[in-house]
């Protein structure tokens, strides 16, 4: 498994689409991704197959679990996986609320981060978030991902446009962060 200082990473298991499904009708949590509305327990059930037949090949999806726990607070992808230039795109959220704030997103990150340009050697993961997202966006920089541009009229959310942002890590500014890679933090996560 893929592991942080805080946080480790595993496939879903059928018995955490509930947890997930929670998160995703939590207008705390809706706020900050660029998803669509909550969906219903056929729509789980069909994303649930669908990330089974694509993890490893095009898509790797995890769900964040706090280290010595099994229970998920949090939901991390990387994918699709343009596996010719060595680019995928980073997706990330903590749908427990009351975790928010305690570094267990950017340790997420760091750890996916690691995963993606040290284990599977892309070149580049990119993501994109809301720009009201001041949290995250704090948290993408301080896992190193520089912002690339604004992507303008991003979402039509409560009845306004919202901007959003793009940023990347390329994996030399990756090789140059002053952090342990996950590798490197030995232990069992689980």
């Amino acid at each position: 498994m893929i592991r942080g200082q805080k946080v480790w990473l595993r496939p879903w298991e059928r018995a955490d689409l509930p947890a997930r499904a929670t998160w995703l009708r939590d207008a705390g949590v809706m706020r900050t991704l660029d998803e669509p509305a909550p969906i219903g327990a056929a729509q789980e059930e069909r994303w649930f197959e669908e990330q089974l037949a694509q993890q490893g090949k095009e898509w790797y999806r995890f769900a964040v679990c706090r280290l010595g726990e099994e229970g998920p607070i949090g939901a991390v992808m990387l994918g699709p996986i343009d596996w010719r230039n060595g680019s995928a795109e980073l997706g990330i959220y903590i749908g427990e609320t009351d975790e928010w704030g305690k570094g267990y997103g950017t340790d997420t990150l760091n750890a996916l981060v690691d995963f993606g340009l040290g284990e599977l050697r892309l070149e580049r993961i990119w993501l994109r978030v809301l720009d009201s997202n001041a949290r995250a966006i704090r948290s993408y920089e301080k896992a190193g991902f520089v912002a690339e541009g604004t992507l303008r009229h991003l979402l039509h959310q409560h009845g306004r446009w919202v901007d959003g942002i793009q940023m990347s890590l390329l994996r030399d500014e990756w090789t140059a962060l002053p952090r342990p890679k996950g590798w490197e933090l030995g232990g069992e996560p689980g």
